[in-house]
């Protein structure tokens, strides 16, 4: 019997051991995984791109609670657009043509303009896109635009590296006259053909000469203008230009820096 005891003492301290042993190997095992934690500014990264999609040129305009047009020529555009917002009210098309010149370069004008005028739009003539600040009898003084929009812009002269500069000196000239006219948080809108020789423009870099901010580059979206019907500035033997391939770039105010970020 007092062996038998023994024996079973025996064994039950082995058991004893073998469990500690094994607890001790678990927490072993355990000690050696490693929580790593993301970055939390990378998961917002991350989780703008899969939430939020790319705003479209339509999705910016639908926004807007005021929207200015300029070198509208046959106010075609305008016309398109008007049949998307909610209220006409809201839309101020412009033209450099005096109403004179505006019917004898453009047989659909005076009609476009007496739709637009019917609907509530505000329509005027011989306003000049790079002297807007000098126009502030066309439309009210105190007013902000949440959207103003220059559809492709040329001064005419061929694609050459004089016109170029020209463009590009017109160009500034705009958005330097159009920045008093946005709203804190309103937006410039230029169209033009994604090709080479409008590229080279760079509307980007004119943008932070001028103090704005440049914000994206959306794609014209034809199929939603279809009424819209691109025209020369100035009447000639050639065609006018396909908007088929042709981007927006869209351009904001600066944002005012922080107390933060002045430190």
């Amino acid at each position: 019997m007092g062996k038998r005891k023994r024996s079973n003492s025996r064994k039950n301290s082995k058991r004893k051991k073998h469990k500690k042993n094994t607890k001790k190997t678990a927490t072993t095992k355990k000690s050696n995984f490693v929580v790593i934690q993301p970055d939390s500014s990378e998961l917002h990264k991350v989780f703008k791109q899969t939430v939020r999609p790319k705003s479209s040129f339509t999705d910016f305009l639908l926004k807007c609670r005021q929207i200015l047009l300029v070198g509208e020529a046959n106010f075609s555009f305008t016309l398109s657009l008007s049949r998307k917002v909610k209220e006409p009210q809201i839309l101020y098309a412009s033209c450099f043509e005096t109403f004179t010149d505006l019917e004898a370069k453009y047989g659909d004008a005076k009609l476009n303009r007496k739709k637009l005028e019917e609907n509530g739009a505000h329509v005027y003539h011989n306003v000049d896109a790079c002297k807007l600040h000098e126009n502030t009898k066309c439309w009210p003084t105190l007013i902000k635009f949440d959207g103003i929009v220059f559809n492709f812009p040329h001064v005419g002269g061929g694609s050459t590296e004089e016109a170029k500069e020209k463009n590009q000196t017109m160009v500034r000239n705009f958005l330097t006259s159009a920045e008093p006219l946005l709203s804190k948080k309103g937006s410039i809108f230029i169209t033009l053909r994604d090709s080479v020789f409008y590229k080279s423009w760079n509307i980007p870099q004119i943008a932070k000469e001028v103090g704005l901010r440049f914000l994206d580059k959306v794609s014209f979206e034809q199929e939603e203008f279809l009424e819209y019907q691109a025209v020369r500035t100035h009447p000639a033997q050639r065609e006018a230009p396909k908007i088929g391939n042709a981007v927006t770039y869209v351009m904001k105010k600066q944002r005012k820096k922080s107390k933060k970020e002045k430190k």
